[in-house]
């Protein structure tokens, strides 16, 4: 008896010191009274809370429609919350403009460069559904309501949220002639646009164009994280229960966007009183700012419910930029018939005002050398170029505003002006969060199980961090983990000071439900879509070489504009002579997730060529390719 006492005593004390290490950890983000601290302002906990769910959500492929592109993808905050790239990639293509920043989102009325949103949630939930004019579509899609050319996605049932920034797009826009040269904001790079190895998979030429239609056909956001399973913690911590919504996401999306504050900057001690707080050329240029540049009509110094300067009117202007992408000779015609419907036509096609045509958003001035390029179509590289631009009087759009008059500015004036709005960049990079979430789990563990539910013992996984930093990340916590399922799938490891592990695993297997686990998990069954293994022989002349590995590219898929097709790797095994002739195995793993008709590339024989032969993988069965003469 008192040895039951004694262990009833022990569980007790550990629930105990279990309650009290929550308390404390809660304590480390949420403060004395319960509130958190995000850069000059504070939240409930259960504010807090909802932040860093939508935190990790925002930089999670698998919250897109294709699973391919996180919000972060364009709206890096690295660079400024915005996209080093003049235009951005979406679930249908390439994007109209250049991204805007995030920044003090929590003040802007409306969302997009033509205010297209009211609110960030109903943008978000836009953006996690269809594009309109697609079928089954409930809101709008991508900028200017139609798919454009490039893009990217993911093959229907293939690989959610495997690439996290995907691969480029097929056709980028060339620069505009203003931005070719040495120092013009980057494009995407045909072969590559993450800084990541492109893949050895070369995509068949001969594929049907893509219908936006089919885009339906994706399952929904919020099914995919429901059946992950990774987020169920954030969602019970966030809204009392783990029940996955579009509602739910697109809230906790915009809660984390309206805590992304810009900090104090130079400017804003000089705004307090502070003499020193900015040089003699930023004191210059803060006159020119408010005098003959005239860049204080639209970017205002009023603060307009904010502590700070807000630098922009969050209005609607026509500042000649579209006009510039029009030929010459288009211009000439569209002057004398007065064409309303060419181009961008911006805050035009919302309103249906014609005094709104090709009228964008003024944006904050806030973190400008952050995030070049800059204006709406991202044409210029760099401040000077933007301030000559407006030095000469904009564009001759005959629907330009009439503010813009041009003014006489002298090289030592132009340094003058960039250097003020050098001085509008905070001291800090905003939206970081102030603390680990507070729940979060001292260890993740993940089973690995195939198509059947069955457990995959010995498979490598390779585990690396990222997301958004957290406080305490270094080149010490944040490294690559590699690690072996068990005899059961399990694998095990502590949480990085990132918001997410990327998962790969070896021997070419891919994962269906997205490759990123947030450190919010505790404990998730990862579903990897295969089902035994497929064998294909190939029957080659005794003396002539074969590759170590084949690549077989899934048929009748759908795969978004830009974007490579499903494939399966297979790897040569061992050969056997037999009659002058030789028979190479080839061994995969046989997916479940995509059609098994394939199309593979294999040597012609007597020109040193690859030839394209169509056939049907078996699961545990052996097909032949005979390639002798």
């Amino acid at each position: 008896m008192s040895r039951t006492r004694s262990r009833s005593g022990l569980a007790l004390l550990l629930v105990v010191l279990t309650a009290a290490a929550f308390a404390l950890a809660d304590a480390a983000v949420a403060g004395p009274r319960g509130s958190t601290t995000y850069g000059d302002h504070k939240v409930s906990h259960k504010e807090a809370q909802l932040i860093e769910l939508g935190r990790r959500l925002f930089f999670d492929p698998l919250v897109s429609r294709s699973g391919e592109r996180s919000c972060a993808s364009c709206h890096d905050p690295e660079h400024g919350f915005s996209d080093p790239f003049i235009v951005s990639e979406d679930d249908v293509g390439n994007t109209v403009r250049h991204s805007q920043t995030i920044l003090d989102s929590h003040l802007n009325p409306t969302a997009h460069w033509d205010g297209e949103f009211r609110s960030i949630e109903a943008l978000v939930t836009a953006r996690i559904g269809l594009p309109s004019g697609t079928k089954g579509s409930g809101g709008h899609g991508a900028p200017m309501g139609t798919p454009s050319a490039g893009g990217l996605g993911t093959p229907f049932g293939g690989g959610r949220g495997s690439g996290g920034y995907g691969p480029p797009p097929s056709n980028p826009p060339p620069p505009p002639p203003e931005t070719g040269g040495p120092d013009a904001p980057p494009t995407r790079d045909p072969k590559d646009s993450t800084g990541r190895p492109d893949t050895d998979i070369t995509p068949s030429t001969a594929r049907k164009p893509f219908d936006p239609q089919r885009l339906s056909e994706l399952p929904r956001v919020q099914d995919v994280l429901e059946e992950a399973g990774r987020y169920r913690s954030g969602f019970r911590a966030a809204f009392g229960n783990e029940s996955i919504t579009t509602a739910r996401i697109a809230k906790a999306v915009a809660a984390y966007c309206r805590s992304v504050r810009s900090t104090e900057a130079p400017y804003d001690r000089h705004a307090q009183g502070d003499g020193d707080a900015l040089s003699a050329s930023a004191k210059r240029g803060l006159e020119l700012f408010q005098g003959k540049a005239g860049c204080v009509q639209c970017h205002t110094l009023s603060r307009k419910g904010s502590a700070r300067a807000t630098l922009t009117d969050f209005a609607f202007h026509n500042t000649g930029i579209a006009w510039l992408g029009l030929p010459e000779d288009k211009k000439a015609e569209l002057k004398r018939v007065d064409e309303l419907r060419i181009l961008d036509r911006g805050r035009e096609r919302i309103s249906r005002r014609g005094g709104d045509l090709r009228a964008f958003k003024t944006a904050t001035l806030r973190d400008l050398t952050r995030r070049g390029p800059y204006m709406h179509t991202g044409r210029f590289p760099d401040l000077e170029a933007v301030i000559r631009y407006y030095a000469k009087g904009g564009s001759d759009d005959p629907r330009k505003d009439e503010r813009l008059k041009g003014f006489d500015i002298s090289d030592a004036e132009v340094k003058d002006l960039v250097a003020f709005l050098e001085s509008l960049t905070g001291d800090e990079l905003p939206g970081r969060a102030p603390a680990a979430w507070s729940l979060r789990p001292e260890q993740t563990r993940l089973r690995f199980v195939d198509a059947a539910g069955k457990p995959m013992p010995g498979i490598d996984v390779s585990l690396y961090p990222v997301g958004d930093v957290l406080p305490g990340a270094n080149e010490r916590t944040d490294r690559l983990v590699r690690c072996t399922t068990d005899a059961k799938g399990w694998i095990d490891y502590a949480p990085p000071h990132r918001t997410h592990m990327r998962v790969k695993l070896g021997q070419h297997l891919v994962l269906s439900q997205g490759d990123l686990v947030p450190d919010m998990c505790e404990k998730a069954v990862v579903t990897v879509p295969v089902k035994g293994r497929t064998t294909l022989m190939l029957r080659v002349e005794k003396d002539k070489p074969t590759p170590e590995t084949l690549v077989a590219e899934h048929l009748d898929t759908l795969v978004l504009p830009g974007h490579q097709p499903p494939t399966t790797k297979l790897t040569r095994r061992e050969s056997i002579v037999t009659g002058g002739m030789r028979l190479v195995r080839y061994e995969g793993w046989f997916r479940t997730d995509v059609p098994a008709k394939v199309m593979v590339r294999v040597p012609n024989q007597r020109v040193h060529t690859e030839r394209e032969r169509t056939l049907t993988l078996e699961s545990g069965g052996v097909v032949t390719l005979d390639l002798t003469p």
